[in-house]
């Protein structure tokens, strides 16, 4: 698989990056730890990051020209690594493409989270914000945009596929979530490793949970909890997607599973 994507993939350029410049994006996923790495690498001393995580440039923001980018690393003083870290960059062919043009000899990291998981927390981050009231099973009744904010992003072995017909295998980091969460030292340490800087550096926020989806009863829920015989501060959040949701879901995602079990060459069966 990797074999013919790399034959797909178009011919090498060889271009002069300013300095300055990112050479660094966490390109991927929503609600992968995006912040928390963000908050790590921006504590170590041979990384340069924007004054905040996710600028969304090369998706939102490209309009307003390179000048605009270039202003969000103002703080760069001769780092070897300029990062980005916006996890839509992976996502959409037109923004794949953008970082490509943009920097072609980019490292990129994807970190890959059970897409199931990731759909559910990615949703309750914006249901605790009140941007969505629509229940999360909405997904799946025939609204396709709704589908495509929450679903799509989790068909990781097609986006991977689709971005290595740009980049070579060897400036593509992907790792999961699951390390993270097991080990995060270990997984910092990668990250380092492959950014050629210090991995024996162990930022103070590696211990800091950042941005973590939660959701907290209003009045009405708790007393619908204590007439229900439920806790009184169960959320739905708490009683989670149900199983026929999720059992729909490990169908939807099953092909583009087995796809990236054998891109990364690793045991995905945990998360269906």
């Amino acid at each position: 698989m990797i074999a013919s994507l790399e034959s797909q993939r178009a011919a090498p350029v060889t271009r002069t990056i300013p300095p300055g410049t990112p050479n660094f994006f966490h390109a991927g996923f929503p609600k992968t730890a995006s912040t928390w790495l963000y908050h790590c690498l921006r504590e170590h001393p041979e990384v340069c990051t924007p004054r905040q995580d996710a600028i969304h440039f090369l998706t939102i923001h490209y309009h307003e020209g390179w000048q605009a980018y270039s202003e969000r690393f103002s703080s760069y003083r001769g780092e070897p690594v300029v990062a980005d870290t916006t996890p839509s960059y992976a996502c959409f062919s037109w923004s794949r493409q953008r970082l490509y043009d943009f920097n072609p000899q980019a490292k990129i990291l994807l970190t890959l989270r059970n897409p199931i998981e990731r759909a559910y927390s990615h949703y309750w981050h914006l249901r605790r914000k009140g941007q969505c009231t629509y229940a999360f099973a909405d997904v799946l009744t025939n609204k396709v945009d709704l589908f495509n904010a929450w679903i799509a992003y989790g068909f990781y072995g097609y986006h991977l596929s689709e971005l290595l017909k740009l980049f070579p295998r060897s400036q593509v980091q992907v790792l999961l979530y699951d390390d993270l969460k097991a080990d995060p030292r270990a997984f910092c340490r990668q990250v380092f490793e492959f950014l050629d800087i210090d991995a024996d550096f162990v930022p103070a926020s590696i211990d800091r949970p950042r941005n973590v989806a939660s959701y907290h009863p209003k009045l009405r829920e708790r007393v619908r909890n204590l007439l229900q015989g439920r806790p009184w501060n169960e959320s739905e959040y708490d009683r989670g997607m149900g199983d026929a949701v999720r059992e729909q879901l490990c169908t939807i995602y099953a092909a583009d599973m087995e796809v990236l079990a054998r891109q990364i060459d690793r045991d995905l069966s945990h998360w269906k």
